[in-house]
């Protein structure tokens, strides 16, 4: 599973479709890449530490992170844009998808 598969899932609902200027800052692909590094940790990575500590990241609740950590999920995903509940179910999903398959063997 790819960045481009959780935006097509929803992930991305909330950005804005001709910000191509927008995307194109210093900020923005800092974000992204923590976002991307993030999920990759979550359902591509063999060590059970990275999983478990990017599942952690993602479902931390806004309160707890968003007062202490500046690159919290909920503060990335509002500078990109990205609607928070829809991302994490959509990564929820995304990652049972990947444990069901694995489960099965595909």
């Amino acid at each position: 599973m790819n960045f481009v598969d959780l935006c097509s899932q929803g992930l991305l609902a909330n950005s804005e479709s001709d910000d191509s200027q927008l995307r194109n800052t210093p900020e923005r692909r800092l974000f992204s890449a923590i976002l991307m590094r993030a999920i990759t940790d979550l359902l591509c990575d063999s060590d059970p530490k990275y999983q478990k500590e990017a599942r952690e990241w993602f479902l931390r609740p806004i309160s707890q992170s968003a007062e202490k950590i500046d690159c919290s999920f909920q503060q990335i995903c509002l500078f990109l844009d990205i609607d928070v509940h829809s991302a994490q179910k959509a990564i929820i999903t995304i990652e049972r998808e990947a444990k069901n398959k694995s489960d099965l063997g595909l």
